[in-house]
């Protein structure tokens, strides 16, 4: 093989090992959309249920889009845990509690990120009927 040939081989090879490397990075980089707000940290605020004021801590734990939920109301004796959803448009959240009886907890919101704020609409259900109210929680 003349060094001609030899050159020629070799420059044919690295072109194509830059475009096989090219076409599969360029593969990772498609744009997967809007990025989920950061919400995850322990929030102080209040559940106001039809009347019934509730103060209490809220703690997310994030993953991608999926959240896991603790909500404590030590004055209320209320400890509840659940899961949930974030998104661009807001955040739902599923708690599950017992108190006088098992119910279910849901927080339809959105989160303001420069106030750290996550404020909504909150419904209760269980044995005892459903109650309908907002609820204000600001990050520590």
């Amino acid at each position: 093989m003349s060094r001609f040939q030899r050159i020629s081989s070799f420059t044919v090879s690295a072109a194509t090992l830059v475009l096989a490397f090219g076409c599969a990075s360029s593969g990772s980089q498609t744009n997967s959309g809007p990025i989920n707000p950061r919400v995850a940290g322990v929030y102080d605020g209040q559940l106001d249920l039809e009347g019934t004021v509730i103060p209490g801590t809220l703690e997310m734990i994030q993953d991608g889009s999926e959240l896991e939920v603790t909500f404590s109301a030590p004055e209320f004796g209320i400890s509840a845990s659940g899961e949930g959803f974030v998104d661009i448009d807001g955040i739902q959240l599923r708690l599950d509690y017992d108190v006088q009886c098992p119910g279910e907890a849901r927080l339809d919101g959105t989160f303001a990120a420069e106030e750290g704020l996550f404020s909504g609409l909150a419904t209760a259900s269980d044995c005892t009927g459903e109650v309908a109210g907002n609820f204000s929680f600001r990050r520590r």
